[in-house]
This record gives C-alpha cells, structure tokens and sequence, in this order.
C-alpha cells in the first residue's frame, strides 16, 4: 500500500480567513521518503450553506433539511505530468520521487458569498480538499477549512450611521383588571451599524439591558414543505435591578463590547442573522432596538483614528497604498477602503479576525473529520453535531475576545458548609458590568432534534463498535484479530480538540493547564481548600447537593496522551435551571475554566476576564453567570471530604509488589486528626500523565471500598488526588497476600493443618458475603486478591467490583477464566452466585498449597470444560466431606448453586468435626451430607 510521510494543505494566509472576492492561494505539500507510484493531485474547493433538524409532531417525526450551493471548483494541478515515465512510446506510470513537493494552488472566490456561520441546526462552510489519487489503493485525502468574511458593508445605509430611540410603554393590571398605571421604557443608541469589536454605547431608563442574537433557518421536509425555525441567544446582558413604583430611573451611556460575531448573513437565502438591544423593564414589556453588524466599519467612525499614518497591505505583505494626512479627503470622497487590508486590524485593535482553528493535519474519516473539522470556528454558537458527546460532559463552552477593558469590584466572601474552615478570597478585578447568558442547548432531546437521518446511522454503527459483546479471544486474555489494524488506523488519525472557544487574531484560547507551566498553577490550586484535584465526574453528584455548592477540579482532556493536556473546571449545582423537573435541577454542571494564551487571563464566559483562578471565584460568589444548563453562582464551597488527602499527607517507603501497571509500596498517612497510620499505597508504576480512563478505573475502585467496614474486607482510608500518580491508601496488612503464604509454606516446609485451610475458606466466604449484603459483587475472587493478618483473610482488589445484583460485560477486557462460572463464559453475566464459583476455585487453591488451578490446561480447553458443566476436582488434600459438598452446591449450575451465606453455615460445622477429629472416613460423613442436602433444599424452597 502507497503510504506518504505528509500529505497537508497550507494556505498562504496563516489566519486562513478571506473576504468575498479575494483570492485564496496555498499549496498542497507533499513529502515522502522513497519513490511512490501516483496517478494525479487533485483540488476541490467547496462552499455551500445548510439546515437540518427534526421537527415533532406527537409520534411523527419530519425530518427537515436543505442545502444552498455556492461554488465547488475541481482541477487538475498537473503536478505529476513531469514525473511519467513514457516506455514504448507510450505513458507507462507516474513515480513521485523521494523528497519535499509543493504544489500550488490559487482560487478567487466569489464576490457575493455569506460569511462563513456555525449554528445550532445549521451553517455555512467553505473547505478545500487535496486528493492523491494512487493506482489500486484508496486515495490519500488532506481537508482544510477556511473562514470566509462576506462584504456586508454598513456604509451602504447612511440611516445606520443615524442615532435611534426606541420608547414601550404598557398598562400594568392587577387583581379584577384594574389598572394601576403604566409602565415605561426607553432606550437610545448613537448609531445602528456596528462591526465586531466597536462598542455600543447605550442610555436607557428602568431595569435590564440585552444583547440578542436571532438566527433563522429556512428546510423544506421530503414532501417539499417548508419549515423555518428561530433560534434566540443572548450575547451579553446588563442587570439593574428593580425600579420601585411611582420612579424613573436613567442610565447614560453603558456600553456592550461586540464579540466575534457573524455578521448579517444578506446573501444567504436559508440562514439569516439578526441582532438587537433590548430593554427588559418587566415580562411583558420589552423594548427592542435592532442594530446591523458588518464586516466593513463606517467610514465615517475611521477618520477617529487617522490621527497616523495607516499603510494598507494585500495577502502577501506587499504595500498597496498609505493613507496620511489626506486620508480626511480621500473617505470624504466616498473612496472604497480596499478589502482585505490591514486598516481594520490596526484601526481596530480589540477586532478579532474570524478563522478557523486547527489542531491536526489528518481529518480522519470523511464525515467525522469534516465536522470536527469546524468545532474550532470563531462563529460557532455551539459545539457542532458531530463532536463526541464524551466532552460535552466534561465542559460547558463559551467564546473569549482578545481584549477588553476591566473595572474593579469590591471584595466578595463565601460561605461554606463545613464550619471548620474557610475558602481563601481574594479582591476580583477584571469583570464587565453585563451578565452573559449563553443559549448552548446540549441536552439528549436537542441533541437528537439536530441530527440527520444519517447521523444517526452513523451513530448506531459507532455504538455497536463500541458496545460489542465480548468474544472468545477477550475471555482468553488475547487481542481481538483486527486489534493491530485498529490500533494502527488511530495512531493514523489526527488528534482534533473542541476547545469551545474564540480564537482571536494571534491571541489563542487554551485550557486553563494546557501549558508547560502546569506545576506552578497546580501548586496555586492546591492553595484552595475547596480543590478536589483529579476527583472524576462520578463522585460529584454525592459531593454537591444544594443549588450554589461548588469546587474546583482538574480532568483530562485526552487520553494517552504524553504533554500535559488538562483543564480546570468549575464543577458546581446551578441556582436556577429553566424548564427542568426538580431532580434535574439539582445535577451538578461542569463549567471549564479557559486561558487566553498572550494576555494570561482567565474566563469561563465569553466577555468576562480575569487575572487570576481567585479572582473569577470571587467575582462568582457575589454575581451570577450562565453556564448550558441555566445560570449558576457560587455560594458554598465544599471542602475536601474525609476521604480526600493531600500528597503532602503521604510519605511512600519500600515497594511491597508490582504487576504490569502498578506497584504498592509501604508508607505512612497523616489523618485529619494528626496522628499517623501505616499504609499500603497503591498507584500506577509509571508516575507519567495517567490518562482519563485509568484515574477513572483507580477512583471507581476507591469508590466500592470507601465505606467498607469489616475484619474480612481491606480497609481504605482514602485517596490522594490532587496531583498525579493517585495514591490509594489502603490498610496495610504485613502477612502478605494468601497465595505467597501458602507457596512459601510448601517450599519451606511448613505444615499448615486442614483446621487453618478451612479458616482461610471460611474468612474470604465471610468477606465475600458482607461485600454480597453491601450489593457488591467483586468478580475477581482468588487467592492472589485476599491478604492474611494474622491468619485473618481480607479480601482486596476492587478493580473489576460493581454494584447491583448482576452485571453483564458490554465492552471487551482480560479476565480469569480459570476462575469464571460457566454462566459467565456462555452470557457474560456476573452474579453474586459467580463470585461463590469463584469462592470454590479459591478453596481449591488453598488446599493445593497456591497451586493455580487447571494446572497444565489451556484456557481454551478450560472454557469449553466449565461451559459443558465439566468441573475442576478439589485437590486430593481436601477432607472428602468438603469436596463432595463442593461438588453438590458450589460446582453446580448457577441456579442449584448455594449462596455464601449458606456455604458459610456449613463450612462452620465442618470446622467443629474437624476438631472433633471425624474428618476422615466412617458414617458421620455420610450423616453430616445428609443434613446438608436437606437444609440446602428448604432454604431453596424458602427462597
């Protein structure tokens, strides 16, 4: 197969962002470290607008969509021509020699195209697509998006540069409709025509002020009938407050900052994009004032700054012209502004220029890579239907300017549940005078309204590779046949963030720890004690209970992934959520905490920065911001629980044991009440960057055993999560594990009586049964997983533990086959009844010394063996009354099987004839089954 080293698009423009009409120009580099054999390299540029959604009706479902091309423009570059080799007079083949190739590419786009637009159920995109076609193989495709600024020039409108007023008024009504006066507002603007990063200075009377965005969207169903639906999110909001009764209340002149906005989208025949200011005086007055956002800024608002000398530039940095003193003259003469030019970067700085942001090189598959391809868009509203569920749980997302000015605000304090302490303050600086409030609709309904009917497939076949059952080679500890190719295509594919935020000009948005100065803001971190380190998403919903509980964590962004690659989150209970029932209300929210990379700043919404992590906390705790789900503010913090330690609690000492990825060394832990315990830490071999699914494996295990109590059961005293590796603190107990117990007594000699091997049996059985009374079903019972202290077993090793009755694996993964019930081998199911199988391997071990059972046979043959009901002999050390009641009620058929608390009542009674000495031979045995098989049928019966 023809494989090159690098096969990418790279546009001229490092922005990557074109005005309509302009030429776009790049080249396709190709790179390759032998001679390939290749047919041509083909170009296609694209740009085309769409809307989708479901509409709903009762049980029916419409699916609504339509599409608007613009231009697709496909040619041949001709590259290869000079590389064919002609035998016979005739082309024989084309070989690519070994080394760098360029080959270039320029396009004008057309005049009158829309700006490129992300929306919820909709967009407009423009893409560029290499092909390397290849004889007899799959063709090598490179995908590239660039943003596209359509002309919409406000300086066509002489009445947008005119000052408007907008006056409501409305009767308010009370009980028996009497009314009892009017209510009034009114609000002014200096102009209607603005540009993205201008200031809309407004002055209005009585209460709140918003920034609205209002999108709609044109689709027609498959019978031909068309459907339009509005979108309305709110930009940005200034909150007043209440105006009593019988008073008027001015404000002058407050201003709102545009963000990076998509401007009205004229040339679009199925999107369009309307923005207004309104006054909210109370739910049944609001008084709009509609404004226009372009893309060229009044001429009238650039003689302001042509104080110096500005130079206009083209693509290539090539001077086109110089505007100086005479620049007044010049616009005064209607004079056109050449477009794209550097006048609107440096006679508007807090401008942003929209593009798309990329993070890979290889788009991956054709329709995933296509749509993350676009999650990075300076003018999406949301992340795009495409990006993977997975993060959104992790994020809510909002979009960051460049720059912006900052005003200070008092000192704010918190409360907290716990009396004992205190979250640490500080004065918050940096905020604006607005509340934002982002309209990001993420849940499971809207999510499946946006999708196409072809989404969905593609999802359910994305589900069924995910959710396979478990097979054959899974059970035998083996991987998959295709596992290799799989494994290569992903090394393949290129890695594509949702970050969720703006990218403005050179100013990058990053996660707040996606830096190389992690440790030092991982150390101010640790300074909060409401900082929960790497505490996963699963332990938040028994943390936060209330509306305004909140704390700080860190979770991975991707996995396996070496460079540090975190971010800070706000987990937090939402004090209001619209449109919810009362159990969702209270479902914890994640919000992430970004970085502007150049500035060093911090936000969590869009035009709001701040200096530091504690100063957006404090700003938080006195004011209310928007996150998805509704609008949230900090009120009482939650400090670490009793559970959770610090590094610095923990000093590690010698290593006890290792496997293949963790170690458990000897240590001590210092309790909150001061005093010190010997521990056993377990944590990963490697102190690398443990990715998302491991510190999730690690604290799920940590989870099962955190409120055990019982002399059978290894305790946890906690985990220590604020910085990697985890350590898991767990009771240390210096008799080590059973099985090296019984391989050491063996080797060295040492008699261990038939009484100690039944007490063993009879102690993990008691393990076993409280952890079964705590609806916890271990799954991984055996003698290398209990531990001995003075003679007393525990068992440990909670890693494959769940709850519940039973558990049926969905997803592949290495198991024990030798100690797995045949129910497990043939369905997959575990059951409390599964772990007493298990329980019966174990004692078998325990009278072979730690031999591993099946000795000599293949986990194939022992498969096959289990599943025909063929089961393994007890040893021949064991007394004969125990194994033929193991043979009876514990190697049997899952439903005949005994359950651990029976097996324990007779186990108890062979411990008082072994000390009676009637172990071997005679009647009593037969008497002793007797009483067993009847006592086992009546509490069958009973059951």
């Amino acid at each position: 197969m023809v494989q090159l080293d690098r096969f990418e698009i790279v546009f001229n423009n490092p922005e990557e962002a074109y005005f309509a009409g302009q030429e776009i120009s790049g080249k396709v580099i190709i790179e390759n470290k032998e001679p390939k054999k290749v047919n041509e390299i083909l170009l296609e540029l694209k740009g085309r607008a769409r809307t989708y959604w479901t509409k709903h009706s009762g049980k029916s479902r419409k699916h609504c969509s339509h599409s608007e091309p613009y231009f697709l423009e496909q040619f041949n570059t001709g590259y290869t021509h000079k590389f064919t080799i002609v035998k016979d007079g005739k082309e024989k083949e084309r070989v690519l020699p070994a080394g760098i190739h360029q080959v270039p590419f320029s396009y004008t786009l057309p005049k009158s195209l829309p700006s490129s637009f992300e929306g919820e159920f909709g967009h407009i995109r423009y893409t560029c697509k290499a092909i390397c076609e290849r004889p007899w193989d799959f063709d090598i495709v490179s995908r590239k998006a660039f943003t596209v600024v359509g002309i919409e020039d406000i300086n066509s409108d002489p009445k947008l540069n005119e000052p408007i007023t907008c006056i409501e008024s409305n009767h308010a009504v009370t009980f028996c409709c009497r009314s009892t006066g009017s209510v009034t507002g009114e609000i002014r603007i200096p102009k209607c025509g603005f540009t993205p990063g201008e200031k809309i200075d407004v002055s209005y009377k009585n209460t709140a002020l918003r920034f609205v965005q209002q999108t709609t969207y044109k689709a027609k169903t498959f019978a031909g009938h068309e459907h339009i639906k509005t979108v309305v999110r709110v930009i940005s909001k200034i909150d007043k407050g209440e105006v009593p009764g019988g008073t008027t209340t001015e404000w002058q002149e407050e201003s709102i900052i545009i963000p990076s906005l998509p401007p009205k989208l004229g040339k679009c025949k199925i999107l369009s994009v309307n923005y207004a200011v309104e006054l909210e005086v109370e739910q049944t007055l609001t008084v709009p004032c509609s404004i226009v956002i372009g893309s060229i800024p009044q001429l009238a608002q650039l003689l302001i700054h042509s104080k110096q000398s500005v130079t206009i530039t083209d693509e290539s940095g090539q001077l086109v012209e110089e505007l100086g003193n005479e620049m007044e003259a010049l616009l005064s003469a209607r004079k056109r502004v050449r477009m794209p030019s550097s006048i609107l970067s440096e006679l508007y700085p807090t401008m942003p220029s929209p593009y798309y942001k990329t993070k890979t090189e290889n788009m991956g598959s054709r329709d995933n890579g296509s749509r993350e391809l676009f999650t990075q868009s300076l003018y999406a509203q949301s992340v795009p239907v495409g990006a993977k569920k997975e993060k959104e749980k992790d994020k809510d997302m909002s979009m960051a300017p460049k720059s912006m000015p900052a005003t200070p605000t008092p000192t704010s304090t918190s409360m907290s549940r716990n009396p004992s302490s205190s979250p640490a303050t500080t004065p918050s600086k940096g905020e604006m005078p607005r509340n934002d409030k982002s309209c990001d609709r993420r849940d499971d309904r809207k999510e499946k309204e946006e999708k196409t009917m072809g989404d969905r497939g593609r999802e359910r076949e994305r589900q069924q590779e995910t959710t396979q059952q478990p097979t054959e080679n899974s059970l035998l500890g083996k991987a998959p046949p295709d596992a290799e190719k799989k494994k290569k295509k992903k090394k393949g594919r290129g890695r594509i963030t949702s970050a969720g935020s703006c990218s403005v000009a050179d100013d990058k948005t990053v996660n707040a720890t996606e830096r190389d100065d992690f440790p030092v803001l991982e150390k101010k971190l640790r300074e909060f004690n409401f900082y929960h380190g790497f505490l996963p998403r699963e332990d938040l919903q028994s943390t936060l209970q209330n509306p305004g509980d909140y704390l700080l964590r860190v979770s991975e962004v991707v996995e396996g992934e070496t460079k540090v690659n975190r971010e800070v989150i706000l987990s937090l209970i939402p004090i209001l959520v619209e449109g919810k029932d009362e159990d969702d209300k209270k479902k914890c929210r994640n919000v992430c905490i970004k970085r502007v990379q150049q500035s060093n700043k911090f936000f969590c919404e869009m035009t709001r920065l701040f200096d530091s992590i504690s100063d957006l906390i404090n700003y938080y705790t006195k004011n209310t911001g928007t996150c998805s789900a509704g609008t949230f503010q900090l009120k009482t913090p939650i400090l670490q629980q009793p559970w959770e330690f610090m590094h610095s609690d923990v000093t590690v000492g010698d290593k006890l044991g290792e496997g293949a990825f963790g170690k458990v060394c000897q240590g001590t832990l210092k309790l909150k009440d001061g005093s010190t315990v010997e521990v056993a830490i377990k944590m990963t071999k490697v102190s690398a960057f443990l990715s998302k699914i491991k510190i999730k494996e690690m604290m799920n295990e940590a989870r099962f055993i955190r409120n055990f109590n019982n002399k059978n059961v290894v305790r946890l005293y906690g985990v220590a999560h604020d910085e990697q590796p985890l350590y898991i603190l767990l009771e240390l107990v210096k008799g080590g594990s059973l099985l090296d117990h019984l391989k050491a007594a063996k080797t060295n000699g040492t008699i261990v009586t038939v009484a100690e091997r039944i007490k063993f049996c009879i102690g993990a059985g008691k393990g076993i049964e409280y952890l079964h009374r705590n609806n916890c079903i271990h799954r991984d019972i055996a003698a290398r997983n209990c531990l001995l202290h003075d003679k007393e077993v525990k068992i440990t090793d909670f890693g494959l533990s769940r709850t519940g009755p039973s558990y049926k694996m969905k997803t592949s993964c290495k198991l024990p086959v030798k100690w797995l019930a045949p129910e497990t081998l043939s369905t997959f199911t575990f059951s409390y009844a599964t772990d007493v199988y298990s329980w019966g391997i174990t004692c078998n071990e325990v009278f072979a010394d730690g031999a591993e059972p099946f000795e000599g046979v293949s986990n194939a043959v022992v498969k096959a063996d289990t599943m025909a009901l063929k089961f393994l002999p007890m040893h021949p050390n064991c007394p004969e009354a125990i194994r033929k009641y193991m043979g009876n009620f514990i190697f049997v058929d899952g439903g005949r099987r005994a359950t651990m608390s029976m097996a324990l009542v007779e186990f108890d009674r062979l411990t008082l004839v072994c000390e009676n000495g009637g172990m071997d031979g005679g009647g009593a045995k037969q008497k002793i089954l007797k009483v067993f098989k009847k006592k086992h049928e009546k509490q069958s019966k009973g059951d």
